[in-house]
């Protein structure tokens, strides 16, 4: 017997997924223009920053979850299911 594993369908559901939600999250920003072409620079890699950080954090945690999730249904099409077992 073999189950598919469809990875790539499933990262493409977590990052739309992650995108719409993101909307809420992150807003488009406005910044502020100063003589200094340096605080754009700061300020613009300080949103990035958090962006990305944010982004893969999420990212990582739903694509793992969802992979579960679609694993295990995949399982029980075919009567298998997966009992975690308790620490000891």
């Amino acid at each position: 017997m073999k189950i598919t594993v469809d990875a790539r369908t499933v990262m493409k559901n977590t990052t739309d997924y992650i995108f719409d939600d993101f909307k809420y999250d992150f807003p488009p920003t406005e910044i502020e223009l100063t003589d200094d072409p340096n605080d754009y620079m700061r300020a613009l890699t300080k949103i990035t920053r958090e962006y990305k950080d944010e982004f893969i954090r999420c990212l990582e945690m739903d694509f793992i979850m969802r992979m579960i999730m679609d694993s295990q249904e995949r399982l029980a099409k075919h009567g298998i299911e997966i009992i975690p077992q308790e620490d000891s």
